[in-house]
């Protein structure tokens, strides 16, 4: 576990901290973490309530690339009538604070 801001991260990849900057170690060698967990955090807009926030490398290809993956909820109903949880998944570069993905329920679009 890594606490930076108030965001606290958890990862089981190789990390160093090293004058103020998180690199991770990858097969070919080590990359610069270049976005917070705070900063990527923000750009999860849908999750209302995170649950967890976590630092791997994801491969693409012949590299690899850092990438948080924030789970959380959102509190909505559906319809206007029925209240419900959305459980959502966010997954955020860590190069350039990118949004690669959000996962949500498959009925999320008939919640507000």
């Amino acid at each position: 576990m890594i606490t930076a801001g108030n965001v606290q991260i958890s990862t089981t990849e190789n990390l160093t901290i090293r004058d103020s900057k998180i690199y991770i170690e990858t097969p070919f060698g080590r990359n610069q973490v270049t976005v917070l967990p705070d900063s990527a955090v923000a750009k999860a807009t849908e999750i209302t309530q995170v649950v967890s926030v976590e630092l791997r490398n994801e491969f693409t290809g012949e590299t690899t690339k850092p990438v948080y993956t924030i789970k959380g909820t959102k509190k909505a109903n559906i319809l206007f009538i029925i209240p419900v949880t959305l459980d959502i998944t966010t997954k955020v570069n860590g190069d350039n604070g990118s949004v690669m993905s959000v996962d949500k329920p498959w009925w999320s679009f008939l919640a507000w």
